[in-house]
Parts: structure tokens; C-alpha cells; sequence
């Protein structure tokens, strides 16, 4: 049933990007953003982070609706538009963004090794 359950959602994909995304944002590519927009299409395998400053924001506001309305009927996909002063910052407001996914998707494996 869990292996059924976790193969629906697909979460082994869907926390490993995640992973992902957190390495990609703390990129010094984003250095000095304020918005980042990250969209997860498991389904394709993909994960886009885009940055904006703050000046930027009405774009990242419109990129963001037109990501939502695109991915709206992909399974599992997700798009999110954070705001943070820094990826620092970003961190302490959200700390459980920050988890290390490899240790749920092992512990996850080693339930669906007995299922």
C-alpha cells in the first residue's frame, strides 16, 4: 500500500527536486534576488528556478499566474513564488524547506523494500 501510495504522488521524484531547487536557488546566480519562482514538473523531470529583484516583482507575479495556469493539469507538478530579502533569510522563515529530502526518500525505499 505505501509503495502504491508513494508511486501515485511520486514523491521520491518530487523530494528529490525539491532537493534540487534548494541547491539551484543558493547559486550565487540568485545572489541580491528578492523573488525566486520555482516550478516542479515530475512528470517531465524538470525544475525551473527563475530569480527576480525586487523592481521585478509585477513580472514575477505575471510569470508566476502563467506557470500555474501552464502546469495546471500535469500531475504533481507545483509552482511557487517565494519572497526573501536572502537565501539566508529565505532559510529561517522556512526552515522545513531546508530538510534533508535524502534521508525521507531513504527511509521511504527501506518501507517500500517491506511492503
Amino acid at each position: 500500500m505505501v509503495t502504491a501510495m508513494a508511486t501515485a504522488l511520486q514523491v521520491d521524484t518530487t523530494l528529490s527536486a525539491y532537493g534540487e531547487a534548494l541547491k539551484i536557488a543558493e547559486d550565487e546566480a540568485s545572489a541580491g534576488s528578492d523573488y525566486f519562482l520555482l516550478s516542479l514538473d515530475p512528470g517531465a523531470g524538470t525544475l525551473a528556478v527563475v530569480s527576480y529583484r525586487q523592481k521585478e516583482l509585477e513580472r514575477a507575479t505575471a510569470d508566476y499566474l502563467a506557470k500555474e495556469k501552464e502546469l495546471a493539469q500535469r500531475p504533481g507538478a507545483q509552482v511557487v513564488l517565494v519572497a526573501a530579502d536572502s537565501m539566508e533569510a529565505l532559510r529561517r522563515a522556512y526552515p522545513n524547506y531546508y530538510l534533508d529530502t535524502g534521508v525521507f526518500i531513504e527511509y521511504l525505499t527501506k518501507v517500500q523494500a517491506g511492503d
